[in-house]
């Protein structure tokens, strides 16, 4: 649904309260003395409506006139059509004369036939537009250096139009609109039609234009000062009234309530909306056309990106898009200054927050600085973490309301207003929706699944998070139960942080914030313990991890006694009850699969020991029997290192509470010799010759084992295997 952006053409179509102003306009013009000929100048800027005006004001003038009898011609000129100053002048008249000759009155005719002769006679000269600078004298003096016969004098010939004109009682009037859409030759060309050529007794000119935009083309082209060219020629100049803002927002109000309907599903905050609409949008839409490109520009954009953004920032950025281009250019080209990133904050390091603070504005002062201060506002408006930036503070925390209502001002987001579409790692609001009120528990896992398959999990995670609230009671457990039930196989990380969570670690506290929604802390603990009941291999791995979150929470297990602020998922009591449960389900587990091959196996086998270490020791005696079991229980204690895409690799000695070295080398030695080792995962085969590595001393300098010299080192390993 999109706007016609066209004059509006009857009085009964005027929006803005300018009919009786037009009325007025068209009585005065009307009725107004006009026995020597004058013109009038309608001024306005561009897209402030002059068209609209001159549309009611011809109408008006056509009304009086059939309902006074008093006769009048009204020809609409159109400087645009023609390509050349003598095509535009025999076309002016031929026109002119046109409108003589349709009047059904005989002395009205006679004069339009004297006017089509006129027209005629400027065959004579070839290109009549040299002519016109040099006034009527100079025509007249190269007609008479051609001896043009009396009859055909153009000057004679004017003279009979002139006395044929006053003699009559029909006003003429015509309009000229759009002249400062001209260039500047064809605005000098008009103005001279206008006040030498065509100037006629009972012909009024109604000229529209944009008063500063021609006086300045006049001035370059006539060399002169344009506003005092313009004084001569314009009798009567008339400023379009200032339109009421009441009556332009309620256009505006009014369109953008059809753009709403139009897109059911996109997020609208009323309170937001209004805060919007006083900070951007009210100072800058100012003209009718203003109101028809903006809300354009967003129907197109909503038809695109829908539901997936919030349409007050959507409404903002189009007016900014519009109206500011330069600052909209910079927000697209500049965003991850105005949400942050990495790779921006890693350039304040060791800098001041007033070092910061200048960095910021001297972009503003750069783009614009006359108007960088208004700049300014706008951003910190709608990008907290720049706003951070700019003030005495500049510790900056997510507000997780943005990134629910889908605001510009969140890094999640940003790039869905200026690319119009999803990236393909990205899910819609409307799927994730669908998703949590509709699916099944098993729907939902293999939803779950497909989406982790496509490298969309972690957008998916994210939505799901920001729309937690949204989750009715009832439908808490089956969204809690399928995330248990397949996170374990979630890959990929976040981007929008130094140190980024896996994809697993996003799903744990997106369930965190899933249950803390239900209201009672019985049925919190009443969903931990159905889950935990029906763990198997992949879930008992997750909900070890979730449960681990909980230890901490009380200050146990590796929190060292220190608590975590804030509301607790279960009571103290209700989570010893769970690590029961849990242990339970190790027991029962590990006597049919190997604890030690699962993904999160020191995970597991760390809240095993913590709740059981006599059942641990005896589990971990049987398992480490196997030489394949040994190298994997050492590849544990190898840590991971990575800086930029640099790959390297320290060690803990958490393996010797069970392993000797002696052991570990004899195990290695054995899984070379009948090639096992080669059967185990890419990464398992890196932390195991590592470890090897270690002990044999092959460090680097920086006290760490480059994954570079682990490879080479398989490469020979695999060699000598061979």
């Amino acid at each position: 649904m999109y706007f016609d952006d066209a004059p509006i053409k009857k009085q009964k179509e005027d929006l803005l309260n300018r009919c009786d102003f037009s009325k007025r306009l068209g009585k005065s013009l009307l009725e107004a003395e006009s026995q020597n000929g004058y013109c009038v100048g309608l001024f306005g800027p561009w897209g402030s409506g002059k068209s609209s005006i001159i549309n009611m004001v011809v109408e008006e003038i056509k009304l009086i006139s059939e309902a006074e009898d008093k006769p009048v011609i009204v020809m609409s000129f159109n400087p645009w059509n023609f390509s050349s100053a003598d095509q535009l002048l025999r076309q002016y008249f031929i026109m002119l004369a046109d409108r003589f000759n349709t009047t059904n009155d005989k002395q009205l005719s006679k004069i339009g036939k004297e006017i089509q002769k006129y027209a005629g006679m400027f065959n004579v000269f070839g290109d009549v537009g040299k002519l016109i600078g040099g006034g009527w004298r100079r025509i007249g003096e190269i007609l008479q250096r051609r001896s043009i016969s009396e009859d055909n004098d153009i000057t004679k010939q004017r003279d009979r139009i002139v006395d044929a004109l006053q003699k009559q009682k029909c006003k003429v009037i015509v309009v000229i609109d759009d002249i400062d859409r001209l260039s500047n030759e064809e605005i000098k060309l008009v103005f001279q039609l206008v006040n030498s050529v065509a100037k006629f007794p009972n012909i009024v000119y109604l000229l529209s234009f944009d008063r500063e935009i021609v006086a300045r083309a006049l001035g370059e082209v006539q060399n002169c000062d344009g506003e005092k060219y313009l004084e001569k020629i314009i009798q009567v100049p008339i400023e379009i009234p200032v339109t009421s803002k009441d009556y332009l927002w309620k256009i505006l109000f009014d369109r953008l309530d059809s753009v709403l309907e139009h897109h059911p599903g996109m997020i609208f905050e009323q309170e937001y909306w209004n805060r919007v609409f006083y900070e951007c949008v009210s100072k800058y839409v100012q003209t009718i056309r203003d109101v028809v490109r903006i809300v354009n520009g967003l129907n197109m954009k909503c038809d695109m990106i829908g539901g997936e953004v919030n349409f007050a920032d959507m409404v903002a950025i189009t007016v900014i898009e519009n109206k500011i281009p330069e600052l909209y250019d910079w927000v697209k080209n500049n965003k991850a200054k105005l949400v942050g990133a990495p790779e921006v904050s890693w350039q304040f390091i060791g800098k001041s927050e007033k070092d910061i603070a200048n960095i910021y504005k001297e972009d503003m002062k750069k783009l614009n600085d006359a108007r960088y201060e208004e700049y300014i506002s706008i951003l910190k408006f709608f990008f907290p973490y720049y706003a951070s930036k700019l003030s005495a503070n500049s510790s900056y925390y997510p507000n997780e309301n943005i990134r629910k209502n889908l605001r510009i001002g969140h890094a999640d987001i940003i790039d869905r207003y200026f690319a119009l579409e999803l990236d393909s790692e990205e899910v819609s609001r409307r799927d994730v929706n669908y998703a949590i009120k509709n699916l099944s528990e098993s729907e939902m896992q293999n939803y779950l699944l497909e989406i982790n398959s496509k490298k969309q999990i972690i957008a998916f995670l994210n939505e799901l998070k920001a729309v937690k609230d949204d989750i009715s009671q009832k439908r808490i457990g089956t969204i809690v139960k399928a995330l248990f039930n397949v996170g374990v196989d979630f890959e990929g990380e976040s981007k929008n942080s130094y140190f980024g969570l896996s994809a697993t670690s996003i799903a744990l506290y997106t369930i965190r914030d899933i249950i803390m929604n239900l209201e009672k802390e019985i049925d919190r603990y009443t969903l931990l313990i159905n889950v935990i009941q029906n763990t198997d291999f992949k879930s008992v791995q997750m909900v070890s991890q979730f449960i681990n979150i909980l230890e901490l929470s009380f200050g146990r297990l590796s929190a060292n006694g220190v608590e975590n602020g804030g509301e607790k998922v279960i009571s103290l009591e209700q989570l010893e009850a769970c690590e029961k449960n849990l242990l339970k389900r190790f027991e029962q587990i590990g006597k049919e699969n190997n604890l030690l091959e699962m993904k999160y196996a020191r995970m597991v086998l760390h809240l095993y020991e913590s709740f059981d270490n006599e059942g641990y020791l005896n589990y971990m005696s049987s398992s480490l029997a196997s030489d394949v079991n040994k190298l994997i229980f050492v590849s544990f204690s190898a840590e991971r290192w990575t800086s930029g895409s640099a790959v390297s690799w320290g060690r803990n000695e958490e393996y010797k509470k069970l392993i000797s070295d002696e052991e570990f080398e004899k195990a290695f030695e054995k899984c070379l010799e009948d090639e096992s080792i080669w059967n185990l995962k890419a990464d398992e085969q890196h932390r195991i010759v590592a470890m090897l590595m270690w002990k044999e001393n092959s460090v680097d300098w920086d006290g760490h084992i480059s994954d570079k010299n682990v490879e080479r080192k398989i490469s020979e390993l695999r060699e000598k295997s061979v």
